[in-house]
């Protein structure tokens, strides 16, 4: 449904009753940051979303392996 890692720190949250689609960035239990390719319904605190990239895309670039994340704040 996504793929996942650490933070490795407790972080603040801000969750809500959410149901997931392909792209969405999310913060779960504190400290797991998750991109999601596919649905999911759950407590989560929303972070952003990945622009520009099919739900088909996004699971074949998450789907297997690891991967590197880099995040960026906009001005916008």
């Amino acid at each position: 449904m996504g793929q996942f890692g650490s933070f490795g720190v407790q972080l603040p949250t801000d969750d809500v009753h959410i149901i997931t689609e392909a792209g969405d960035v999310i913060l779960s239990e504190g400290s797991l940051l998750v991109i999601y390719y596919a649905q999911n319904t759950r407590n989560f605190t929303q972070l952003g979303k990945v622009q520009d990239l099919s739900e088909s895309e996004l699971k074949k670039m998450l789907g297997k392996g690891n991967i590197t994340v880099t995040l960026m704040l906009s001005n916008e």
